[in-house]
């Protein structure tokens, strides 16, 4: 989740800034507690923001974007200000009511001093706060790139989809992985893509709720090395082809069908660390689909 102000500085040297501790943005039930307004924040984030200040800045609007994990709560939501430094639990400043709209909330006509800390509070723990993503990676492997993600909890969570992409713009699903729905404790999930682009390449994780509503991850840049991209060649060839994946292959790793999707019988050789595949097959177009483990890949011949 990332936040953004707006500040109104009225004459040269007035300026507001803040930032966070750097801690993970999971929710709290510890007794919050209720005072000044009679509000009762049932639970906070455990991120805490600090605010720095020069001169009067005067009343502030700031706004939460919560893209990539879930949706905020609308009402529900409020802003905690801790002015005197013993924590949020006397609310010694009055919890602040905001709005939602486009997946970000924002609290306005805000009167922050140096030196407040503010966090987001929710006043009913029957619907919890939404738990940033803790992390989301993709890396290059022999058997394809791998993805990895982890949650601190999920919230009405259906199912994460896995994407990739060329140029960041234009978006394919890989593989879809089913969501804990709810659930309060970390988990770690993991799933490859066998089929990568070659080359530089993007991925991101969206995730849908129950309803139908998503949300996505940041992007991820991989670069996957030719050297385990399948080359055969010669192409065209008389009936022999050599294969080349990076890796050993097997016989039963390597399949050869016809044009309606029926395999053909191959002769397979491999030597010096060079795999060789020889058919007797009349002329026409094939395909060539190799796979070891998650790895798979496919590739059109020609034999003449």
């Amino acid at each position: 989740m990332s936040e953004c102000g707006t500040l109104m500085a009225w004459q040269i040297g007035e300026f507001l800034l803040w930032g966070h501790d750097n801690t993970a943005i999971t929710s709290t039930t510890s007794a919050i507690g209720t005072a000044v307004d009679g509000t009762i924040i049932e639970e906070r984030l455990s991120r805490i923001w600090r605010v720095g200040e020069v001169a009067d800045v005067g009343n502030v609007s700031i706004s939460f974007d919560f893209s990539g994990i879930g949706s905020p709560l609308g009402s529900n939501l409020r802003l905690l200000i801790d002015r005197d430094g013993d924590g949020f639990a006397d609310n010694d400043v009055a919890p602040i009511a905001g709005s939602v709209s486009g997946g970000i909330a924002i609290f306005s006509n805000v009167n922050f001093q140096n030196g407040d800390r503010f966090t987001l509070g929710n006043t009913d723990a029957s619907i919890p706060l939404p738990i940033e993503l803790l992390s989301f990676n993709a890396a290059a492997e022999k058997a394809g790139v791998k993805v990895t993600w982890i949650t601190a909890s999920e919230l009405n969570n259906d199912f994460f989809t896995v994407q990739r992409s060329q140029d960041v713009e234009q978006w394919q699903d890989v593989v879809q992985v089913k969501g804990a729905i709810n659930s309060n404790e970390r988990i770690d999930y993991e799933t490859i893509d066998g089929l990568p682009f070659s080359g530089v390449s993007y991925y991101r994780l969206k995730q849908t709720d129950l309803d139908g509503e998503y949300s996505y991850s940041s992007v991820r840049r991989v670069e996957v090395s030719e050297e385990f991209q399948l080359k055969v060649y010669p192409n065209p060839s008389t009936g022999k082809f050599t294969i080349s994946t990076g890796f050993a292959l097997q016989r039963e790793n390597i399949k050869l069908y016809n044009s309606i999707g029926q395999e053909m019988p191959v002769e397979f050789d491999y030597t010096n660390g060079s795999t060789s595949i020889h058919s007797n097959l009349p002329t026409g177009i094939y395909i060539f689909k190799v796979s070891r483990g998650y790895w798979r890949q496919s590739v059109r011949v020609v034999i003449e």
